[in-house]
């Protein structure tokens, strides 16, 4: 099995930290199907994050960190903020919770989700098809049914230190200014995962098959399998979970 890099383990540590704080979570309409869906979850968070520097990934890192020595959850601020244009009563409600962001940090943030609207705005231009299987584009299409990208990212954004979203600032115009698309990135990163999952699910099955024959042969002649044989898959090394 390959070696996987520090920044792959980082990548998967960060996505396996949101992960568990995304299950202390309680949804007011009982729990979200995509709590129970760490696929998925994982796809979408890590192909968020490959596109950052291992300088960005480490401020994050200590974002979590930080907030878990003073018994915040960074999950439950994101979507907790998100409800302002979905849920705005019960916004009202939870907000006494969320830390106050200063002027800087708005301004930061609002720069780089309108960098990102503009991104999105090309991505769905050259390629419709994956691009209608997203979410809404902008806050203005925000209701009880569902949270646009816009709205997504400024809450996401919201709840990292300044330090943190002024390093995602920094990548961001340094990748607009190289005509690097960052959200197109992160849509063929999610893209190219599902696919390899494909790809390994049907060479499982595929070897599985395999093995039945195998065993039938071996039966057939009296012999046992022992599976001393069996190997790792080749295709990605496992992340360690901690």
């Amino acid at each position: 099995m390959a070696e996987i890099s520090a920044r792959e383990q980082m990548i998967f540590d960060l996505a396996s930290m949101e992960w568990e704080l995304f299950q202390l979570v309680h949804n007011t309409g009982g729990r979200a199907s995509c709590q129970d869906d760490p696929d998925t979850f994982f796809k979408m968070r890590m192909s968020q994050w490959m596109v950052y520097s291992d300088k960005t990934l480490e401020s994050c890192m200590r974002d979590f960190q930080k907030a878990a020595e003073d018994g915040r959850n960074l999950i439950f601020e994101k979507y907790g903020r998100m409800m302002e244009t979905t849920h705005p009563e019960e916004y009202e409600r939870v907000k006494q919770y969320f830390p106050e962001i200063s002027e800087r940090q708005r301004a930061v943030v609002e720069e780089i989700v309108a960098q990102h609207l503009e991104w999105d705005r090309s991505t769905a231009a050259a390629y419709p098809y994956l691009r209608k299987n997203g979410r809404l584009a902008t806050t203005r299409e925000d209701s009880a049914d569902g949270i646009s990208m816009e709205s997504y990212l400024r809450g996401e954004l919201q709840c990292f230190s300044e330090e943190t979203a002024e390093l995602i600032l920094e990548e961001t115009k340094e990748a607009a200014a190289a005509g690097v698309n960052l959200q197109e990135q992160m849509k063929c990163a999610f893209t190219a995962m599902n696919l390899w999952s494909g790809r390994k699910r049907r060479t499982a099955n595929r070897r599985g098959r395999h093995d039945e024959a195998l065993s039938d042969q071996a039966r057939r002649d009296g012999l046992e399998r022992s599976g001393k044989d069996a190997g790792a898959d080749g295709y990605c090394a496992e992340p360690k979970r901690h």
